[in-house]
Parts: C-alpha cells; structure tokens; sequence
C-alpha cells in the first residue's frame, strides 16, 4: 500500500516535457505497444495511473482491518495526502480525475481519521482550482463533480460545517465559501 501511494505521487511535472530522454537500459516487451515507444515519461505516467486506479479500487472496497489499521491510517496521511496533494493540479486529467475519486473513497471511509487532511483539500485545492483563472474548464467541472456529490449528502455537508465552522479558534468558514 505504501508503495503504491508513492508511485501515485512520484514524477514531475509535467509529464513528456520536451528534453525528456528515453529511458536508459533495456527496454521492456511492452513499451512498444504505446504510443511514444517506451519513453521514460510515458512509463511514468503510466505508472502512475496503474498506482492510482489499484488504490482507488483498495479504497473503494476496504476490509474493516484496513480502515482501521493505524498503519493504513499513517500511510494514508503520510504518503497517499501528499501524492494527491501534488496530482489535483496535474497538467493530466487523468490523474486530477483518479485522484479525486481517491479522495471521494477516503472521504466514505476514512473521514474520521483524515479530518485536518479533508480541509486542506477542499480550501487549499478544490477551492482554489475553482476561483482560478489559471485552472481548465476540465479541472473546474472535476472539481465541481466532487463538491456536487458533497453536497448531496446532507450528513456530509452538516459534518462539513460542524467540524470547519464551528470547531473553535481555527475556524475555516469552509462552509460559506
């Protein structure tokens, strides 16, 4: 698990930048299926999109033990956080839309174990993705899928406002915004 979420967060961006070089060494039976030929990026980015779909579906259907495993519980927030983190703004819609289904997954099942990781998404991310002029039409209407599915889940959005709004001295207004 923990080496899938660094896989999911590894490489730099973006992906097939002009000057990438060929990987080095032999090449593999499968690199000349792609498109490319087996570049060092496409591996990446395909690596990186078979680590994101193998821990959406990990996610999607955890065992009683894995959601509250503390060793799942710490891989999550030390390594698959800061991956997705990093993959919201990717210049691949892709991975911006698997990574937001992650954290959709985490949401269902890892709610109360992530709370100070679920409000840096939605103020330092989602919301920044949506006021930004920077920001695709494509990565808008992403973004604006997962806080449509918030809100129709009456329970979340009273969670939402409860634990960002009304918490005490750090409050976010997350809600109003």
């Amino acid at each position: 698990y923990r080496a899938l979420c660094k896989l999911s967060g590894s490489g730099d961006e973006p992906f097939g930048a002009p000057g990438d070089e060929p990987a080095q060494g032999p090449a593999l039976p499968f690199a000349s299926l792609r498109p490319g030929g087996g570049r060092a990026a496409d591996d990446e980015l395909s690596s990186k999109l078979l680590s994101l779909a193998l821990l959406l579906h990990v996610l999607e259907h955890p065992g009683p033990a894995f959601k509250s495993g503390p060793a799942f519980v710490r891989a999550t927030r030390q390594h698959l956080c800061v991956a997705l983190l990093k993959n919201a703004t990717s210049a691949h819609m892709q991975v911006v839309a698997l990574s937001l289904r992650i954290f959709v997954a985490l949401l269902a099942h890892f709610k109360a174990h992530l709370k100070a990781e679920i409000e840096v998404f939605i103020s330092t991310i989602f919301l920044k993705i949506v006021d930004s002029e920077y920001s695709t039409a494509e990565q808008k209407e992403l973004v604006l899928a997962v806080l449509e599915g918030l809100c129709d889940d009456w329970q979340g959005l009273v969670e939402l406002f409860v634990n960002y709004d009304c918490g005490g001295l750090d409050d976010q207004d997350l809600f109003r915004r």
